[in-house]
């Protein structure tokens, strides 16, 4: 919370600006894994506090953000104001934005009705909102540079959240070293660490939900995969929504 309301942007009543977010998300990250494998995958004798699952998804995201590459382009800047507009003016509009409260590169977006409106789109910028909870409650001024460092962090999560719910469905067809090594190189050989993990453009939300739509279908056509009697319902319904909100 700390990191969220002091990270990437003035202090009110000063002049000093704060550690940039994305670098202090990253630093933590690492510690916490750095840790977790010194002390042997457990903590004072105590059942591992890390489970695969999330030791995976640490690695991912310690890399995607580890190449410190924390501006993306202009066409991310709507998308990544939207949480904030949704949090402080409860509608998705960014007259409230512009031409003051953002510097610099800004494009697509469009004005319409007395509005201005992003080209794209607003499911990129609905994913950001629980990464920009705190500071848009908080109020925080969304300048240029908080902008990209919190957009950054939540398209990153997201596209590694994409490769573990891949690798979550691989495992219904294949061994465990395989799926993890196909998960790998989704995430790192491919247009997800390059491109997607490294602004909010609609590549990596959409990728987000296509793995989990992909993890809850297989939940739902591999008896095996689920206990005896569970409802599949949810399942469903999830596979669907998740589907769509890739479309």
């Amino acid at each position: 919370m700390a990191l969220m309301l002091s990270g990437g942007y003035q202090i009110p009543f000063t002049h000093r600006w704060s550690l940039y977010p994305c670098t202090s998300l990253f630093l933590t990250l690492l510690t916490t894994l750095l840790i977790h494998w010194a002390r042997g995958g457990t903590v004072a004798g105590k059942k591992d506090w890390l489970r695969a699952d999330g030791r995976i998804l640490l690695v991912i995201w310690v890399v995607f953000l580890g190449n410190f590459r924390w501006r993306g382009t202009g066409d991310v800047v709507a998308a990544s104001l939207q949480p904030f507009a949704l949090m402080e003016h409860g509608h998705l509009y960014l007259d409230e934005y512009f031409p003051d409260s953002v510097e610099g590169e800004v494009s697509e977006v469009y004005r319409r009705g007395g509005h201005i409106l992003s080209k794209y789109s607003s499911a990129p910028g609905l994913c950001l909102v629980p990464f920009d909870m705190i500071p848009g409650l908080a109020r925080v001024v969304p300048t240029d540079l908080f902008l990209h460092q919190t957009q950054k962090i939540g398209a990153s999560f997201l596209v590694a959240l994409s490769a573990l719910f891949l690798m979550k469905s691989l495992l219904f067809f294949v061994p465990g070293r395989e799926a993890w090594f196909l998960a790998f190189a989704y995430a790192f050989g491919t247009s997800a660490f390059s491109i997607s993990s490294q602004a909010i453009w609609q590549h990596g939300p959409s990728q987000f939900f296509l793995c989990l739509g992909l993890w809850m279908i297989a939940r739902v056509f591999y008896p095996d995969s689920r206990s005896h009697g569970e409802n599949l319902f949810g399942p469903l319904c999830l596979s669907g929504f998740s589907f769509a909100m890739a479309t």
